[in-house]
């Protein structure tokens, strides 16, 4: 056994930690809590543009910017841009789009590229002599690249992106909605879908929207529902010729939504310009851990492999929010006392937790409340609480208290009993069923029928025992 007497700060946080980490029941933890961190050009940033993110299937994080490709393995920022990258036109990079080949697709403000292996291969789509980069990237089943771009669908045809007429036939829309393998692709009004080398209108949609549509996706992949972000209607969803349209009052932030996003953990994001939602099944959720007005804008969000909310700003960086698995109980969740001293685990997986004069509280269905023991302990100053493996309840205060219910009286330990422990800090039980008691003038030792004192005489360091814990030896 290794006994440690650390300060009572100390102590206290450790119990802290370790009931916040692993043992706060999932059901009773009524918001999730987060933790944010950010990154600008100080960090590594070769800007404070984050326009797009994305996790390759390697792992690397990648974010487009207008001062390059970055990449993100975890600990450091590296900056590809025209300077150190072969065939990179602009450094104003927009999109991103990861290949089924590996290849990372870059949609900049002069043009779409091809990123392996360091080098880039720009294919230039020209029209009326300016270049165009596509809003909307997607690959079919069967690894071809559809892209919509300035309103015209292309598809890749060797080594360039040829323009494709788009057909009109409710035959042919029926057999595209029913093929597993094609892609959505829609621009303004028009939502169409790819059948083999055809792409079909499947829907106009003027006069249901009275706004354009921005980019879609369909969520779930396979479902034939389609989400839209629309420049005023809000996120529109289609599903077999309905169309239903969410806003404001449906939980969205704006009803300017910039683009729709589903995440590797099957949720689906709505990024406005005034901040980002989360939908929930029937409608939209705000997510407000970044904040998000008119000088912090959010351009884009992402999900990685570890659970992390990666979110990109127009101007203040980079922010990842990463799930916290501590979180604190106080006042709003019934303690009339945060002065929290000691806690422990039921066994019935409900807490007590012990407060300085405060009394004990019990911890169960998500609220603190006063436990009735409170009418019989001899002193409301509970230092330390503890259930043994017998149902018994231990008090430490000025006293030792016992009771083997928190409804009816139990009894006090003094010198009568053996016991002459004064102030008790801390009680536990190791794997053979013994009591011990942490006190300020020594351990104390409880077999059941007698309790023996244990001080620097007999080889501890100090006599103030605050924390007891049985290592695995």
């Amino acid at each position: 056994m290794v006994i440690r007497p650390p300060s009572p700060s100390l102590s206290l946080f450790a119990l802290l930690a370790v009931f916040m980490i692993s043992s706060a029941p999932a059901a009773e933890r009524t918001a999730e809590r987060y933790v944010v961190s950010r990154w600008g050009m100080e960090d590594g940033l070769p800007q404070s543009s984050v326009n797009d993110i994305l996790q390759t299937r390697d792992g690397y994080i990648w974010f487009s910017t207008h001062g390059g490709l970055v990449r993100f393995d975890g600990t450091a920022f590296t900056t590809f841009d025209r300077n150190n990258t072969p065939g990179m036109r602009s450094d104003r990079l927009l999109g991103l789009f990861e290949a089924s080949d590996g290849a990372l697709w870059l949609s900049s403000e002069d043009g779409f590229m091809e990123f392996r292996d360091g080098r880039c291969t720009p294919y230039l789509i020209v029209h009326d002599g300016l270049v165009y980069s596509p809003s909307m990237v997607a690959q079919d089943a069967r690894g071809v690249m559809w892209l919509s771009v300035n309103g015209v669908p292309y598809r890749r045809m060797g080594d360039r992106f040829e323009r494709q007429n788009v057909r009109t036939d409710t035959a042919l829309a029926r057999r595209a909605t029913d093929d597993p393998g094609g892609v959505w692709l829609m621009h303004d009004f028009d939502l169409l879908r790819t059948v083999g080398d055809t792409i079909v209108r499947v829907a106009d949609l003027r006069g249901r929207l009275s706004s354009t549509v921005r980019e879609g996706v369909e969520h779930p992949a396979g479902s034939g529902v389609v989400y839209m972000a629309t420049n005023g209607d809000g996120v529109a969803r289609y599903e077999e010729g309905r169309l239903t349209l969410y806003s404001e009052s449906e939980g969205l932030t704006s009803r300017f939504a910039l683009r729709v996003i589903p995440d590797r953990g099957g949720g689906l994001w709505t990024v406005c310009y005034n901040g980002i939602a989360r939908w929930n099944g029937d409608g939209f959720a705000p997510f407000d851990e970044v904040p998000a007005n008119g000088q912090d804008q959010i351009t884009s969000i992402m999900k990685d492999g570890e659970g992390n909310y990666w979110i990109g700003t127009p101007n203040r960086g980079l922010f990842r929010v990463r799930p916290s698995p501590l979180w604190t109980i106080g006042s709003a969740d019934g303690l009339k006392n945060t002065k929290m001293l000691s806690l422990t685990r039921r066994r019935d997986g409900t807490f007590l937790f012990a407060t300085n004069c405060g009394g004990v509280y019990e911890w169960s269905g998500g609220r603190a409340v006063p436990s009735a023991v409170n009418a019989f302990l001899p002193n409301l100053c509970v230092w330390s609480v503890f259930e043994d493996s017998k149902g018994r309840f231990w008090f430490g205060a000025q006293v030792l208290y016992r009771t083997s219910s928190l409804t009816s009286p139990g009894r006090m330990f003094d010198s009568t009993d053996g016991f002459t422990g004064r102030d008790v800090f801390a009680v536990t039980e190791d794997s053979r069923g013994i009591i011990w008691i942490g006190c300020l003038n020594g351990l104390f030792r409880y077999d059941g029928e007698r309790f023996r004192r244990y001080s620097t005489a007999d080889g501890l360091s100090y006599n103030d025992v605050r924390t007891i814990v049985e290592d695995a030896s």
